[in-house]
């Protein structure tokens, strides 16, 4: 590989106990050490699903015990509030949680460590959040959506408020209007998407593809760990995990594309179908779908020469940040992950290879990572909602965990 990939690699690899963050704070306190996104900057709290991808990094150059804090931190999170938050920062705590990847990282960290006690302990905890889920997220459908903690109206308005000084949307409208576009938005955030087209306003009323993939993905690591600590509930976790995926290709699946799409099932209908998005490559990171050539369809519309859009491009009138022509950390994450997974070599090199161009071209010109990039241009992404932030964090996990795929080392999972 070229210089500028070890150069890049080893940065990151030094970088790492530099980012770790102590958190003393009385109200926002957590009892490990973290690694936020950030070393300097705005974003130095713990997030909850950037964390997934910090951890890929942490654990492949050989930080166990940084990413275990991670998880060990959000568990207590978890323990805590009934749910993971969005962070333990306010407004993390107050609106929502995020995509539910601790399963994920709990798993990551149970390979790299074979420690059956903690994995027992994380276990009962991790069925707290599953009733979350399943409880105050649940859609009469019987699949799951975004949503929000109970909020009054005058919280509602205020949100609004707020998501207008970030996105072109109508100021001049009365609070009632406000109040009912604000839970979509807010589901929007609980996605970790603040903002996408995919959901536009109406985020409450969709079951998206990649929160049910990561619920039917939560539902597998349950019954395997099940089977090991909690038998009476083996049967409960092996029946959800099959009505889940018989309701995801029922209403999901969309046999003239072979793609599966989010639901709206307020419409009795997809959830947009005039674009394509990242999201839709879960369906092959859960084992769903095995359809290589419909990967590749997916492929070819999120693709562009400089890594993978958040979207397709889209016709609304507002200019979303989580969308075309930005490409963020997770963005190519997902997609690696569906390629590694589907065995799709010659298109999970070229992707990592973009990706990594990205990052190190970054680098050697500014000594330091970005959060977003411009899948279109070789530059860093010029966002309307906050400026780019300098970032270690998921596109150094991201990095990393392409690097030593890119290296072939046996020793690392990919």
């Amino acid at each position: 590989m070229e210089d500028k990939y070890l150069l890049t690699h080893n940065f990151i690899k030094n970088r790492w106990k530099d980012a770790v963050k102590i958190n003393n704070d009385k109200d926002y306190s957590l009892p490990f050490p973290f690694v936020p996104p950030c070393v300097d900057g705005l974003f130095k709290c713990l997030f909850y699903w950037d964390t997934y991808y910090t951890n890929k990094g942490l654990i492949a150059d050989g930080y166990i015990d940084l990413a275990k804090n991670n998880v060990d931190d959000l568990i207590y999170m978890l323990k805590k509030y009934g749910h993971v938050p969005n962070s333990n920062s306010y407004p993390g705590i107050k609106h929502n949680s995020q995509p539910p990847y601790l399963h994920l990282m709990v798993n990551d960290v149970y390979n790299a460590t074979k420690d059956e006690n903690w994995l027992k302990e994380a276990y009962f905890a991790l069925k707290i959040e599953y009733n979350f889920w399943m409880t105050e997220r649940i859609t009469p459908l019987g699949l799951n959506r975004y949503y929000h903690h109970p909020k009054t109206e005058t919280e509602l308005v205020e949100f609004y408020d707020y998501v207008s000084t970030r996105l072109e949307i109508a100021k001049n409208i009365s609070n009632e209007q406000k109040a009912k576009y604000a839970h979509g938005y807010n589901a929007c955030c609980e996605g970790g998407l603040d903002f996408s087209p995919r959901y536009n306003n109406e985020g409450d009323n969709i079951c998206p593809i990649d929160l049910n993939c990561l619920l039917y993905m939560m539902e597998g690591n349950l019954l395997n760990w099940a089977k090991m600590f909690d038998k009476e509930n083996v049967e409960f976790f092996e029946n959800n995990k099959a009505k889940r995926l018989e309701l995801i290709n029922k209403y999901m699946f969309d046999k003239d594309t072979g793609l599966y799409f989010d639901y709206n099932f307020e419409r009795k209908t997809f959830g947009r179908t005039d674009f394509y998005y990242t999201a839709q490559f879960f369906p092959y990171i859960a084992g769903i779908s095995k359809d290589k050539a419909a990967c590749k369809k997916l492929l070819s519309k999120l693709e562009y020469n400089y890594g993978i859009a958040s979207t397709s491009p889209y016709n609304d009138k507002i200019s979303y940040q989580a969308a075309y022509p930005f490409s963020w950390p997770y963005d190519n994450g997902i997609t690696f992950w569906a390629l590694t997974t589907l065995n799709l070599e010659l298109e999970t090199n070229r992707v990592s290879t973009k990706y990594m161009d990205l990052c190190a071209n970054s680098y050697v010109k500014a000594g330091h990572l970005w959060e977003t990039y411009n899948a279109i241009k070789d530059e860093i992404a010029e966002k309307k909602e906050y400026p780019n932030k300098e970032m270690l964090g998921w596109t150094a996990g991201i990095y990393q965990w392409m690097y030593y795929y890119k290296m072939g080392n046996k020793n690392h999972e990919c």
